[in-house]
């Protein structure tokens, strides 16, 4: 017995004391991610990078350009980078944009001018990528000596050739322009501001190859400046701008010596999470392109640690058979920030998901559900080969910018077996006749886990515009006791 006037400490929270602990992915851990430094570029700032026209940047003849993006929210004729502006005495070159509205402007679109003011234009604009087949790294080689417009300009999406709608002929020479080269906006048209990360921009004064075009692509990740030499063949980019400086001025870390200043304001600097690991035993890596990384702040969600995605950046990894006891629970940390689909239509906004690759009937998910009056309510989705999709429904409408901590626990047995808690409160629920005998468990042979969308089969859907914090997974499940305390410790 201790001495009558000493108190024990009480033992902090861990999840990993716990046997049941399936999954944990916590933003705090920063020694469990893999974080890439990116230039963000917001319209609603306007600010943008710039050097002035040099020697290193005249292209005539063959031009080549390579940059990584994570786009935020894309529309007509968002700049990415370009040497010219339109309308504009020494404007003439080039410019390389997202293209149409159509999917929200998710292609590229290549502006050549057609004389020395960039007032008479050509263009070619590639295919818009879906939501299945994001991409992140874009390509685009100009060869002045091609026989057609599809010879003289092609581009690559993630090392695949596009084929490209052309409007006017590509011309077999370009104008050399005395107006800065810019990068995230279109200089001489107000409007056409970026909403983007932007990573490794190169720039080349000769037509790549399309195998050394294809070679640039780099699962991912991307080459540094000093492992373009790497590939062979390849000569050295005219100007490359690795975009990793944390503020300020970003350097040439090529030949040039041609700094991007910043101009109007300040571009910032953001990190994005390309890879997180999962603290409990599985030891699950979740991992995301740069194009589709979720990007990571120290002070995300009510100043702590999480991952904002805009629709269309989520993290995800492979894992057999994951929760697999009939009872278990789910607690996540998550702020909806938008609605997703047209009013009145109704959507699936994943939050943490499991699913079978190659396989669009069988799953579990827990989500934000957009019903056809715009209400917001917190659902488990469940569906197995010999069940009908089937939903747990919380009767609780959610408010976007609010942050809420989701408890969610289930029990194989009976609709009894649910119960969800919101920041702390009972909430009511509606269980579909489907899955009164329904646990994640009985979902077999799930290999997918996403965190910020729905992946099954080979389609990835359900993506939303959320905060993430940290996502706890329990099975068996806890006791009363150990599901409260884990509650309090993400912040009820």
């Amino acid at each position: 017995m201790p001495p009558s006037h000493l108190q024990l400490r009480a033992r902090a929270f861990d999840p990993r004391r716990f046997r049941q602990l399936q999954l944990w992915l916590d933003p705090r851990w920063t020694n469990g991610m893999r974080l890439s430094r990116v230039a963000e570029f917001r319209r609603a700032t306007g600010a943008y990078l710039s050097t002035p026209a040099a020697a290193p940047l005249q292209a005539t003849t063959a031009l080549t350009v390579e940059f990584w993006k994570n786009s935020v929210s894309l529309g007509l004729d968002r700049a990415y980078v370009g040497h010219g502006s339109y309308n504009t005495s020494g404007g003439g070159g080039w410019n390389i944009s997202s293209g149409d509205g159509v999917n929200g402007g998710n292609s590229i679109k290549v502006y050549l001018a057609l004389n020395a003011n960039f007032s008479v234009i050509a263009s070619g604009v590639t295919p818009q990528a879906t939501l299945a087949a994001d991409w992140s790294q874009c390509v685009v080689v100009y060869n002045g000596g091609g026989a057609t417009s599809a010879d003289r300009l092609k581009v690559y999406l993630d090392g695949v050739a596009q084929s490209l709608t052309f409007s006017g002929t590509i011309p077999a020479t370009l104008f050399l322009p005395t107006v800065p080269l810019e990068v995230g906006r279109f200089a001489g048209l107000p409007g056409r501001e970026l909403d983007a990360g932007m990573q490794r921009l190169r720039l080349w004064t000769v037509a790549l190859s399309a195998a050394q075009a294809s070679a640039l692509y780099n699962t991912g990740a991307g080459h540094s400046h000093a492992q373009l030499a790497g590939i062979s063949g390849l000569a050295a980019p005219a100007a490359a701008w690795e975009l990793q400086e944390s503020s300020g001025a970003r350097a040439d870390s090529g030949p040039s010596g041609l700094t991007l200043q910043q101009q109007n304001g300040t571009v910032a600097s953001g990190l994005l999470t390309t890879e997180v690991r999962d603290r409990g035993p599985r030891q699950l890596v979740l991992t995301a392109p740069l194009g589709t990384a979720p990007r990571w702040s120290e002070s995300e969600i009510t100043g702590k640690p999480g991952w904002r995605t805009h629709g269309r950046q989520f993290l995800s990894g492979t894992i057999s058979d994951w929760l697999t006891a009939p009872t278990g629970d789910l607690l996540q940390v998550a702020v909806p920030l938008a609605l997703e689909s047209a009013p009145g239509s109704p959507y699936d906004h994943g939050l943490l998901a499991s699913g079978v690759s190659g396989s669009t009937d069988r799953y579990a998910f827990s989500l934000f559900y957009k019903d056809t009056s715009n209400v917001l309510t917190p659902r488990l989705r469940i569906r197995n080969q010999s069940a009908p999709n089937g939903f747990v429904i919380g009767n609780s409408a959610l408010t976007l910018g609010q942050r809420y901590v989701l408890n969610w626990r289930g029990a194989t047995g009976g609709t009894d077996g649910y119960a969800l808690r919101l920041n702390g409160q009972a909430v009511g629920l509606t269980v579909q006749s489907g899955l009164a005998n329904t646990w994640f468990d009985d979902v077999p042979a799930r290999d997918k886990v996403a965190l910020g969308a729905f992946i099954t089969g080979a389609i990835v859907q359900g993506m939303g515009q959320y905060q993430f914090g940290q996502q706890l997974a329990f099975g068996p499940g806890l006791s009363q006791s150990a599901n409260r305390a884990a509650e309090r410790w993400l912040g009820v």
